[in-house]
């Protein structure tokens, strides 16, 4: 009894927390003097730069010399003097920033808003179906910073903006740069409400100083050396890794959650003394960590093969932060486990007793529930559109989609030639390109167009050019007193012409990629093959077309790779058949809910299904290995199976605790994407121990002849 209640020395003490506090200050110092924390958005930053959707995108802008666009709404009375006035003294202001190219409005482009109103250009593009409110395009230079030019003309839209005069902002560039924002708050929020919830959590779960010291220091430096190795490796805080820090702190939180049960119930059971006790705990739980750091290894691997470049960066930094946080949990968690007295390990009540008689009944309703789940995951929305990105019903995603309403917000660019390759003729092709752009209105997922055609019918609107041949007038568009109009619209050697569609992303009757295969059909009937296409509109419904089958074939990939760690560890085919359909019961279940409840699959919480099973298989992986320890010596055993998941339910639901109080955390984001992809890991975690500790069990044993006592 003396040795268990012996104390650590106070000079050990001081001495672990000196140098794990100094450890800590010193990545902590390392982290923000030299990695750049602020997370990096462009509006091309769902795919890679080698991606050939975005290659082509970016050879169009390159061809006919497209410029990032932002859009200004402005309501009121379009003909009020004092209205005018204010549009014209609002242009002003946004030609004098340096970042802006052009701008156009009512009163820099038409003559009149009369004038406007009749005008084949103006009147689809500065106007509101209403006419209850105007527009300005804003054209930014293409060699200049982005973000620059959107926060001067976010200064100049809050010094305009009043009740009497409403200014709306929207376009990729701006929607980017709200991104953008939204990242940097979770950043700094979620780091400080890591700290503090983990402090606590960790102070519930081992009653003692010293372990959460430990907890926080590991933890803390193992989200700081992630940090700087994906910083060695020139991996950006992006989309997703601007959650990374929390996620390695979740990662190496589970190892220590483990280590400090075994550690109690080594004590509790007098196997060891107060002295070694931690050795033996260190002993007993390195193994099924190294297999539970391996599945979570292979989830992040998984994400490898997805094309979206923030998915790629997410598995790649994470498959980092997961040998970080199992390092640092085994190098320095042990020094403060040492230091504990067998006060930490009091008595508790005793284990309830698995395999009672409901236990069949709760492992069978679990799979009937994942059966009816499973029709959930028709509803599925794995095409959300760019406004789920923000709040439902609040101010901006409101503006944003009143702008979209009232001529399209989602720009898509697509080239066409003439079948034969040959040059175009405007004295003949004029009217048949013409009549596409009218027919290529009428589509209901279009809001306006903008192309060649739509160009020279304006310019003919004067009665002097009226006369001129419209080759001639195609002519005078390319020359510099026209500002080389014509040339963003038809390449000089006139073999291709560029069609710019501002798209509906409130148009939900059919994904962005049927609704672009419909356009290049109306496109080949009229007489002309689309050859690129491009822009925001394509490359977000390509990716997410992509990601929904990435998700799918990385779980399957998951769950085969996990079911033969299982035959690895177990031996046993069974198992190995017991595993498979007890892995997947939460992909089954998580992606069924969310179905169910209609929120949306986008790019940022499509990994919370990978995290989820891994989570749910790590559990899995400490109790087969438990079992195959057990004296029993059979995997079939009743007995091996109720003493397992009596000792390891505890650890294993506080486990499940952590996880979900550290992606709680992301449901504090103002960022609808984060919030969901917190919320999904939550769910897929609560569910991750029953298939564990219920369905796998009863599964494995379901010809066993040995009972448990009850």
């Amino acid at each position: 009894m003396e040795e268990l209640r012996r104390q650590p020395s106070g000079l050990s003490y001081i001495l672990t927390v000196i140098i794990g506090g100094c450890l800590t200050v010193l990545s902590l110092v390392f982290v923000f003097r030299y990695v750049d924390l602020s997370p990096r958005v462009n509006e091309h930053f769902f795919f890679s730069t080698n991606d050939p959707q975005l290659r082509n995108d970016r050879l169009i802008s390159r061809i006919f010399l497209q410029e990032p666009e932002l859009i200004l709404s402005i309501k009121g009375d379009i003909r009020s003097p004092v209205y005018l006035a204010k549009v014209s003294e609002l242009t002003a202001a946004l030609s004098s920033v340096p970042e802006i190219d052009s701008v156009q409005s009512l009163m820099h482009g038409p003559g009149s808003v009369k004038d406007a109103l009749t005008s084949p250009l103006w009147k689809r593009f500065l106007f509101s179906r209403d006419h209850s409110a105007s527009f300005i395009y804003i054209f930014i230079k293409r060699d200049v910073p982005v973000e620059d030019g959107v926060r001067r003309i976010e200064e100049i839209k809050q010094r305009f903006d009043s009740t009497s005069f409403p200014l709306v902002l929207s376009g990729a560039p701006y929607i980017v740069e709200l991104i953008q924002r939204a990242l940097l708050r979770d950043l700094k929020v979620f780091s400080i409400a890591a700290f503090c919830a983990f402090g606590l959590l960790g102070f519930l779960i081992s009653r003692s100083v010293a372990m959460v010291l430990g907890t926080l220091i590991a933890c803390a430096n193992a989200s700081a050396l992630t940090l700087i190795v994906t910083r060695e490796f020139n991996i950006p805080i992006g989309p997703l890794t601007a959650n990374l820090a929390t996620i390695v702190f979740v990662l190496t939180l589970t190892h220590m959650v483990f280590m400090t049960f075994n550690w109690r119930h080594i004590i509790s059971k007098k196997e060891a003394g107060i002295e070694t006790a931690w050795k033996m705990a260190v002993r007993v739980t390195v193994q099924p960590s190294v297999w539970s750091m391996l599945t979570q290894l292979l989830g992040f691997l998984s994400l490898l093969s997805v094309p979206a470049a923030p998915l790629r960066q997410l598995g790649m930094s994470g498959s980092m932060g997961t040998v970080i946080a199992f390092l640092c949990a085994y190098i320095i968690y042990p020094f403060f486990l040492r230091l504990q007295t067998s006060g930490a390990a009091e008595h508790r009540p005793a284990r309830p007793s698995f395999f009672a008689r409901t236990h069949g009944r709760i492992a069978a309703a679990i799979l009937v529930a994942a059966v009816i789940a499973s029709i959930g995951i028709l509803k599925l929305d794995t095409e959300p559109s760019l406004f789920s990105y923000f709040g439902k019903g609040s101010d901006l995603r409101n503006s944003l989609e009143y702008i979209d309403r009232n001529g399209g917000s989602s720009p898509l660019k697509i080239v066409l030639r003439k079948r034969d390759k040959a040059p175009f003729k405007m004295g003949e092709d004029y009217q048949r390109l013409w009549r596409l752009q009218t027919t290529l209105e009428q589509d209901p997922s279009v809001g306006s167009i903008i192309s060649l055609p739509l160009l020279l019918a304006e310019a003919k609107r004067s009665p002097l050019v009226s006369v001129v041949p419209v080759w001639l007038v195609l002519d005078a568009l390319k020359s510099p007193l026209f500002g080389k109009t014509a040339l963003y619209y038809i390449t000089k050697d006139q073999t291709m012409t560029l069609f710019v569609l501002r798209m509906k992303e409130t148009y939900r009757q059919s994904d962005h990629m049927a609704n672009i295969e419909r356009l290049k059909s109306i496109i080949r009937r009229q007489g002309f093959e689309p050859e690129m296409v491009g822009g925001t509109y394509l490359l977000y419904g390509k990716l997410t077309m992509l990601v929904a089958s990435s998700v799918m074939e990385g779980l399957t990939l998951l769950i085969i790779l996990f079911m033969i760690m299982g035959g690895v560890i177990s031996r046993s085919l069974r198992i190995v058949g017991a595993m498979f359909i007890s892995l997947g019961i939460v992909p089954l279940l998580l992606l069924g809910v969310l179905g169910y409840c209609s929120i949306p699959l986008d790019i940022i919480s499509a990994p919370a299904g990978n995290i989820s099973i891994g989570i749910g298989v790590d559990a899995m992986i400490h109790v087969l290995i438990w079992v195959r320890r057990h004296p029993a010596g059979s995997m079939g055993s009743r007995q091996a199976w109720a003493d397992v998941c009596s000792r390891l339910w505890k650890p294993i639901t506080y486990s499940m605790s952590v996880v979900c109080a550290g992606f709680a955390i992301f449901l504090l984001s103002g960022f609808p994407p984060t919030q969901r992809f917190g919320f999904s890991v939550v769910l897929g975690t609560i569910l991750s121990p029953l298939p564990a500790l219920f369905v796998l069990p009863w599964l494995a044993t379901l010809q066993g002849k040995e009972q448990s006592n009850q």
